[in-house]
């Protein structure tokens, strides 16, 4: 009887030491899996946050993309003094000011440093001409620092 007993006790031991072992493997194998799946999780946040946040700005560079290929909008930017050729361009800037999200835009050329803008309201139809660039302006230097950069 006392074999049995201890051979018992014996394999109660052994169950208990190998029941802890499997239970402590599968705490750590189970946090494991969770701070994979946590990680996948914040990746994938992160990714659609980020495509979710430039997906308006992507859309409005497909937009200027488009508005500055435009044969009209070249045309004006190599002769604005043509009335004709001017009013096309005016015409073409006010068909795209509806497309952008914010309903205005701005255009400046190069050639005359002339620039153009009207916002939502159309406060400046038919005078959309709004000034002439400066160089030694601090207002316009943006517009001239810009066209140094390369990309």
């Amino acid at each position: 009887m006392k074999l049995k007993t201890k051979l018992f006790f014996s394999m109660a031991l052994l169950f208990m030491v190998f029941s802890i072992f499997v239970w402590l493997y599968a705490k750590q194998l189970s946090t494991k899996i969770n701070e994979q799946w946590g990680e996948k999780f914040i990746e994938k946040q992160i990714i659609f946050d980020k495509y979710r946040t430039l997906s308006p700005i992507v859309k409005e560079i497909q937009i200027v993309k488009k508005l500055a290929s435009e044969p009209s909008i070249v045309a004006m930017g190599q002769n604005e003094a043509d009335p004709i050729v001017l009013q096309e361009g005016l015409k073409t800037l006010e068909k795209y000011r509806i497309l952008f999200q914010d309903r205005s835009y701005f255009v400046a050329f190069t050639k005359s440093k002339n620039y153009y803008f009207n916002d939502s309201l159309n406060q400046f139809e038919d005078k959309q001409l709004r000034y002439k660039l400066n160089e030694n302006k601090s207002d316009d230097r943006w517009f001239f620092e810009t066209l140094k950069i390369d990309d």
